[in-house]
């Protein structure tokens, strides 16, 4: 019998960038070697350098990625985000920045934690200073 909470979860890493060619690949491989991967990217770009070839051909290997183009250069990482947040229509929202390098069960861990609280709406890092579950009225989307 399948329960509610045994049911597969999609989940979603969002990624704003703006030239970050450098960073990048590194930043995609890393979410390709996950022990559990996402299921898709949401990536919005800004970028003037090659980050964008560089995400495209991540999508033509097979890797479930969409590609969001900020529509007005140089309004910063919030609209961004917003855009992320409007393009999602999973079940876990991560959002991660390209400069950051999470642990290989990063994404596993995420579920483990929606899975043991369904009730939690949020988990974020507390500024490096622990960790930290904030429950929510948001309901079903979870917001990294």
């Amino acid at each position: 019998m399948t329960t509610e909470s045994q049911e597969p979860l999609e989940v979603v890493v969002g990624i704003p960038t703006k030239d970050n060619a450098a960073t990048i690949a590194q930043t995609i491989e890393n979410l390709r070697a996950q022990t559990r991967r996402p299921d898709r990217l949401i990536i919005v770009d800004d970028s003037s350098d090659d980050t964008r070839e560089i995400i495209t051909s991540y999508a033509d290997e097979g890797w479930a990625i969409e590609i969001i183009d900020q529509p007005q250069h140089g309004v910063g990482v919030g609209a961004a985000r917003a855009a992320i947040y409007k393009a999602f229509d999973g079940d876990i929202l991560l959002c991660l920045d390209t400069e950051q390098i999470p642990r290989r069960d990063w994404v596993a861990e995420h579920v483990r934690c929606h899975r043991e609280h369904p009730s939690v709406g949020v988990v974020c890092r507390d500024n490096g200073h622990g960790q930290g579950v904030v429950t929510s009225a948001l309901g079903a989307p979870f917001f990294t």
